[in-house]
């Protein structure tokens, strides 16, 4: 049974398997790879018990999808991802009132994305797209895929960027590899270059999303602040330099205003506080990155922390109602 004692939850980056699935990039895992796999494909049994337990109204569903980004063929690729979104609208029609979903989307062809994109939308009322960060050689700072952002803004759909659990370059040392460490600076390198590229002015009401609390940005916001305004608006100002301004305003402007993070996979009071501080609670949604993390642990994390009983229903469910139009 659902326990309404505890504070109601909305859960945003919750990871399901369709389709074809990359369940290799979940190496680091509270579960065994054979029970990981279980919950992965698992929905009414474990996963909804879990969220019952923890006040857990609703999860947006998504799928693990990075393999798709790694296929040449774009007509395979957008085959391919079509198959994994009809299957995750099978999945959530199943239980309406407890889940939604994201769009996995191909951004091999960015207007083949922005149509799967709104397929999804309409046909089955997800909530946007979770693409992993693009491993098809350009960033999605890159104009074509002003066609993508231009939707996403159209229908209300934002673009949740997740790392994409691709091998990692520049070192070998394992403890920081993958989830521990390259990916927040890959995910959140690709975040800041989405937002220092304009596209914002273009798509002012887009919006993207993070996870884990932000991929460092909260902690690294004044700095970016501070060398932006001294490069374009002080003492430097006159120079001439060999890259040009190309937002109207300064980062925080954006990142208050275009991004949303969530409390995915990171569940520290510390961190979670300096993203109050950083950006405001208006900010911040709750998310477990389950089957990835544990329920409970997200669950017992927000409610333990030490922010303001308002703050913690923002970030509970509040901010999700807002952004998505959520009725729980």
């Amino acid at each position: 049974m659902f326990d309404n004692k505890r504070i109601k939850k909305i859960g945003i980056e919750e990871h399901v398997a369709s389709g074809e699935t990359n369940l290799n990039m979940f190496l680091r895992s509270p579960f065994t790879p054979e029970e990981l796999r279980r919950r992965m494909s698992d929905v009414s049994e474990m996963r909804l018990a879990a969220m019952d337990e923890c006040g857990v109204a609703m999860q947006v569903l998504s799928i693990p999808n990075a393999l798709v980004h790694r296929i040449q063929d774009v007509a395979e690729a957008s085959a391919t991802v079509k198959k994994s979104n009809d299957g995750l609208a099978e999945i959530v029609a199943k239980h309406p009132t407890r889940f939604t979903g994201f769009a996995a989307l191909a951004i091999q062809d960015p207007a083949l994305a922005a149509d799967e994109l709104e397929r999804c939308v309409v046909q089955f009322g997800f909530k946007g797209a979770l693409i992993s960060v693009n491993l098809t050689g350009d960033n999605l700072d890159h104009d074509k895929y002003r066609i993508l952002w231009e939707r996403s803004e159209a229908l209300g759909a934002p673009l949740y960027i997740h790392p994409s659990g691709k091998t990692d370059v520049n070192t070998d040392c394992l403890e920081i590899q993958g989830s521990a460490w390259n990916w927040g600076v890959e995910t959140g390198t690709t975040a800041l270059r989405v937002i220092f590229s304009g596209i914002f002015d273009r798509c002012p009401n887009a919006t993207l999303i993070i996870g884990h609390l932000g991929e460092m940005i909260p902690y690294a916001l004044w700095r970016l602040e501070n060398k932006w305004k001294q490069t374009f608006t002080g003492v430097n100002a006159d120079l001439d330099l060999p890259y040009k301004r190309r937002t109207e305003f300064s980062p925080a402007y954006y990142i208050k205003k275009n991004l949303m993070i969530t409390t995915s996979g990171h569940f520290s009071e510390d961190a979670l506080i300096c993203a109050v501080n950083s950006f405001g609670a208006d900010r911040i949604m709750f998310s477990a990155d389950y089957p990835n993390e544990r329920i409970e642990d997200a669950s017992e994390f927000i409610e333990k922390a030490a922010i303001s009983e308002e703050d913690r229903k923002k970030i509970c469910y509040e901010n999700a109602q807002r952004l998505f139009g959520f009725d729980v």
